[in-house]
Protein backbone atom coordinates (compact mmCIF):
# COMPACT_ATOMS: atom_id res chain seq x y z
CA UNK A 1 0.00 0.00 0.00
CA UNK A 2 3.06 2.59 0.67
CA UNK A 3 4.07 1.81 -2.55
CA UNK A 4 0.97 3.05 -3.99
CA UNK A 5 1.34 5.94 -2.48
CA UNK A 6 4.59 6.88 -2.86
CA UNK A 7 4.21 5.88 -7.04
CA UNK A 8 0.63 8.40 -6.43
CA UNK A 9 3.02 10.86 -5.08
CA UNK A 10 5.86 10.75 -7.49
CA UNK A 11 3.80 12.08 -10.06
CA UNK A 12 5.10 15.00 -11.69
CA UNK A 13 2.05 17.44 -11.86
CA UNK A 14 1.93 19.91 -14.41
CA UNK A 15 2.55 23.95 -12.89
CA UNK A 16 0.24 26.17 -14.01
CA UNK A 17 -2.89 26.32 -15.47
CA UNK A 18 -3.99 24.06 -18.40
CA UNK A 19 -6.88 24.57 -20.50
CA UNK A 20 -9.24 21.45 -21.60
CA UNK A 21 -10.06 21.50 -24.70
CA UNK A 22 -12.94 19.32 -26.26
CA UNK A 23 -11.59 16.92 -29.08
CA UNK A 24 -14.20 14.86 -31.86
CA UNK A 25 -11.85 11.62 -31.91
CA UNK A 26 -13.19 11.19 -35.84
CA UNK A 27 -11.88 13.68 -37.79
CA UNK A 28 -8.52 14.29 -38.12
CA UNK A 29 -9.13 17.99 -37.24
CA UNK A 30 -10.91 17.22 -33.92
CA UNK A 31 -14.32 18.69 -34.69
CA UNK A 32 -17.30 17.43 -35.00
CA UNK A 33 -19.43 16.88 -38.53
CA UNK A 34 -22.27 15.15 -39.44
CA UNK A 35 -20.40 12.84 -41.65
CA UNK A 36 -18.32 11.80 -38.83
CA UNK A 37 -21.16 11.28 -36.63
CA UNK A 38 -23.06 9.36 -39.65
CA UNK A 39 -20.40 6.95 -39.44
CA UNK A 40 -20.20 6.50 -35.67
CA UNK A 41 -23.61 5.45 -35.67
CA UNK A 42 -23.77 3.48 -38.59
CA UNK A 43 -20.81 1.33 -37.96
CA UNK A 44 -21.53 1.42 -33.93
CA UNK A 45 -17.89 2.46 -33.14
CA UNK A 46 -16.35 3.37 -29.95
CA UNK A 47 -13.32 5.16 -28.88
CA UNK A 48 -11.30 2.39 -27.51
CA UNK A 49 -12.20 0.85 -31.38
CA UNK A 50 -9.57 -0.31 -34.06
CA UNK A 51 -10.93 2.75 -36.28
CA UNK A 52 -7.87 2.51 -38.53
CA UNK A 53 -7.57 2.83 -42.27
CA UNK A 54 -7.38 -0.85 -42.60
CA UNK A 55 -10.27 -1.59 -40.47
CA UNK A 56 -12.03 0.68 -42.58
CA UNK A 57 -10.58 -0.99 -45.82
CA UNK A 58 -11.97 -3.99 -44.76
CA UNK A 59 -15.38 -2.89 -43.90
CA UNK A 60 -15.46 -1.74 -47.57
CA UNK A 61 -14.62 -4.92 -48.84
CA UNK A 62 -16.82 -6.87 -47.31
CA UNK A 63 -19.98 -4.49 -48.28
CA UNK A 64 -18.32 -5.08 -51.94
CA UNK A 65 -18.86 -8.82 -52.08
CA UNK A 66 -20.78 -9.57 -55.19
CA UNK A 67 -23.18 -11.83 -52.53
CA UNK A 68 -26.68 -11.31 -51.23
CA UNK A 69 -26.80 -8.67 -48.29
CA UNK A 70 -27.33 -11.31 -46.22
CA UNK A 71 -23.95 -12.91 -46.80
CA UNK A 72 -22.18 -9.11 -46.09
CA UNK A 73 -24.62 -8.73 -43.17
CA UNK A 74 -23.35 -12.40 -41.55
CA UNK A 75 -19.94 -11.49 -42.57
CA UNK A 76 -19.51 -7.82 -41.11
CA UNK A 77 -21.51 -8.89 -37.85
CA UNK A 78 -19.32 -12.02 -37.85
CA UNK A 79 -15.98 -9.66 -38.39
CA UNK A 80 -17.31 -7.34 -35.56
CA UNK A 81 -17.67 -10.57 -32.94
CA UNK A 82 -21.03 -9.28 -32.74
CA UNK A 83 -22.79 -12.84 -33.49
CA UNK A 84 -24.45 -14.99 -30.68
CA UNK A 85 -21.56 -17.63 -29.63
CA UNK A 86 -21.41 -18.58 -26.24
CA UNK A 87 -18.39 -16.78 -25.43
CA UNK A 88 -19.88 -13.42 -26.52
CA UNK A 89 -23.35 -14.70 -24.43
CA UNK A 90 -20.54 -15.61 -21.19
CA UNK A 91 -19.22 -12.08 -21.72
CA UNK A 92 -22.68 -10.61 -21.07
CA UNK A 93 -23.47 -12.82 -18.22
CA UNK A 94 -26.21 -14.52 -20.22
CA UNK A 95 -24.65 -17.75 -20.03
CA UNK A 96 -22.65 -20.04 -17.42
CA UNK A 97 -20.27 -21.27 -19.48
CA UNK A 98 -18.16 -20.42 -22.87
CA UNK A 99 -17.73 -23.59 -23.63
CA UNK A 100 -18.89 -25.23 -26.71
CA UNK A 101 -22.48 -26.81 -26.82
CA UNK A 102 -21.08 -29.11 -29.75
CA UNK A 103 -18.10 -30.09 -29.13
CA UNK A 104 -17.64 -30.06 -25.25
CA UNK A 105 -14.12 -28.99 -25.97
CA UNK A 106 -13.32 -25.49 -26.47
CA UNK A 107 -14.87 -21.71 -25.79
CA UNK A 108 -17.04 -20.99 -28.47
CA UNK A 109 -15.95 -18.10 -30.17
CA UNK A 110 -17.33 -17.12 -33.52
CA UNK A 111 -13.87 -18.27 -35.44
CA UNK A 112 -14.49 -21.30 -33.39
CA UNK A 113 -18.09 -21.84 -34.39
CA UNK A 114 -17.54 -21.75 -38.13
CA UNK A 115 -13.90 -22.91 -38.56
CA UNK A 116 -12.51 -25.05 -35.80
CA UNK A 117 -14.91 -26.65 -34.05
CA UNK A 118 -14.97 -30.45 -35.17
CA UNK A 119 -18.84 -30.76 -35.98
CA UNK A 120 -17.78 -28.22 -38.86
CA UNK A 121 -14.75 -29.97 -39.80
CA UNK A 122 -16.52 -32.14 -42.58
CA UNK A 123 -17.74 -29.55 -43.97
CA UNK A 124 -14.88 -27.73 -44.75
CA UNK A 125 -12.89 -31.06 -45.41
CA UNK A 126 -15.48 -31.91 -48.38
CA UNK A 127 -16.79 -28.63 -49.21
CA UNK A 128 -15.10 -27.48 -52.95
CA UNK A 129 -15.20 -23.73 -51.60
CA UNK A 130 -11.75 -22.03 -50.82
CA UNK A 131 -10.21 -24.06 -47.77
CA UNK A 132 -8.46 -21.67 -44.81
CA UNK A 133 -4.88 -21.31 -46.70
CA UNK A 134 -2.51 -22.75 -43.81
CA UNK A 135 -0.52 -19.72 -43.45
CA UNK A 136 -3.18 -17.11 -43.21
CA UNK A 137 -4.04 -15.78 -39.63
CA UNK A 138 -5.91 -17.81 -37.41
CA UNK A 139 -6.86 -15.66 -34.36
CA UNK A 140 -9.72 -13.97 -35.19
CA UNK A 141 -12.45 -14.18 -37.68
CA UNK A 142 -11.62 -10.58 -38.17
CA UNK A 143 -8.01 -10.87 -39.00
CA UNK A 144 -8.80 -14.32 -41.36
CA UNK A 145 -10.54 -11.96 -43.40
CA UNK A 146 -8.48 -9.15 -43.23
CA UNK A 147 -5.86 -11.65 -44.77
CA UNK A 148 -8.24 -12.62 -47.25
CA UNK A 149 -8.92 -9.75 -48.59
CA UNK A 150 -5.23 -9.18 -49.25
CA UNK A 151 -4.12 -12.56 -50.77
CA UNK A 152 -6.87 -13.98 -52.29
CA UNK A 153 -8.87 -13.48 -55.55
CA UNK A 154 -12.17 -11.93 -55.61
CA UNK A 155 -13.92 -15.63 -56.21
CA UNK A 156 -12.01 -17.18 -53.62
CA UNK A 157 -13.27 -14.49 -50.86
CA UNK A 158 -16.93 -14.94 -51.65
CA UNK A 159 -16.17 -18.73 -51.80
CA UNK A 160 -14.73 -18.57 -47.90
CA UNK A 161 -17.31 -16.02 -46.84
CA UNK A 162 -20.34 -18.53 -48.53
CA UNK A 163 -18.68 -21.53 -46.62
CA UNK A 164 -18.97 -19.38 -43.68
CA UNK A 165 -22.17 -18.37 -44.12
CA UNK A 166 -23.52 -22.27 -43.80
CA UNK A 167 -21.10 -23.41 -40.88
CA UNK A 168 -22.84 -20.20 -38.91
CA UNK A 169 -26.56 -21.86 -40.48
CA UNK A 170 -25.14 -25.69 -39.83
CA UNK A 171 -24.07 -24.40 -36.30
CA UNK A 172 -27.79 -22.76 -35.53
CA UNK A 173 -29.51 -25.65 -36.68
CA UNK A 174 -27.64 -27.80 -34.78
CA UNK A 175 -27.87 -25.80 -31.74
CA UNK A 176 -31.86 -24.45 -31.56
CA UNK A 177 -34.05 -27.19 -33.67
CA UNK A 178 -34.29 -30.47 -33.60
CA UNK A 179 -33.26 -31.54 -37.25
CA UNK A 180 -30.17 -32.86 -37.56
CA UNK A 181 -28.21 -31.73 -40.70
CA UNK A 182 -25.44 -33.20 -42.15
CA UNK A 183 -22.03 -31.13 -42.86
CA UNK A 184 -21.26 -33.14 -45.66
CA UNK A 185 -24.56 -33.14 -47.74
CA UNK A 186 -24.36 -29.10 -46.59
CA UNK A 187 -21.31 -28.87 -48.17
CA UNK A 188 -22.42 -30.47 -51.28
CA UNK A 189 -25.14 -28.11 -51.76
CA UNK A 190 -22.64 -25.41 -51.49
CA UNK A 191 -21.47 -26.31 -54.67
CA UNK A 192 -24.77 -25.22 -56.28
CA UNK A 193 -24.53 -21.93 -54.85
Amino acid sequence: MRSVVKAIHSIRLLIGEAQDSQYWWLTTTGVYSVKSGYWLGLLGHNPNDNFDEATCKLWTNIWKIPAPPKLGNFVWRASKGSLATRQVLYDCYCVPSPICDRCHAEPETIFHAVCECPNVAAMWNTSSSTPIPRDATRSSLFSLLQWMMGYASNEEVLSLCTTLWAAWFFRNKDVFSDEQYDPIQLAANLQRI
